[in-house]
């Protein structure tokens, strides 16, 4: 007689992520514009959807990965939602180093591409915290092998595809503030 193993869940995402101005005012929106949004924020654990189940706006894909790894973990989570109010969020961390701990992570590398706002605006060096509507979350351990929930600051997100007068009177990269509340679940190990 043989074992069935059952099948595991699909990765799931929440993910609320927005793109808005500077105080360079060199980013192309003026006011804080949504790039994906994933499922339902709650004043509780949020509701998350399933790899291939239907986001607001179309359908769902989602691949995640969360290692642990020395002190902290590896990340790789991507999630992307077609139609016209899709768009995708990129957040990886370098293979093999723990970037991501309990604490407050930084040097984490966010790529948000929006069809109502553009881009692909990139930061690698954002920072993750432990927050969900601007609250502490009340969850413990706040990452482990194969979740994250948390949210991410990308103050310095650029779009090398469009360029604009800097402060200095120089041409650079569009630049936003981009951000997002996620939670990524039933990843990868």
């Amino acid at each position: 007689m043989g074992c069935n193993n059952p099948s595991s869940p699909p990765a799931a995402v929440y993910i609320q992520a927005t793109v808005g101005p500077t105080a360079a005012q060199t980013c192309p929106q003026v006011s804080t514009k949504p790039v994906l949004d994933v499922g339902t924020g709650t004043g509780g654990t949020p509701t998350t959807v399933d790899d291939q189940g239907n986001g607001s706006s179309g359908q769902v894909s989602v691949t995640c990965t969360v290692h642990p790894s020395g002190n902290g973990f590896d990340v790789d989570l991507e999630t992307n939602m077609q139609g016209t109010q899709g768009g995708s969020v990129v957040i990886t961390t370098p293979s093999g180093d723990g970037r991501v701990t309990t604490g407050t992570s930084t040097g984490v590398t966010a790529h948000f591409l929006g069809n109502m706002t553009g881009g692909p605006y990139v930061d690698t060096n954002c920072t993750i915290t432990y927050t969900y509507m601007g609250s502490d979350i009340n969850l413990s351990p706040l990452v482990a092998a194969g979740r994250i929930w948390g949210h991410i600051d990308c103050p310095h997100a650029q779009d090398r595809s469009q360029m604009k007068t800097q402060p200095d009177g120089g041409v650079g990269p569009a630049e936003c503030f981009a951000s997002a509340d996620f939670l990524f679940e039933n990843c990868q190990q």
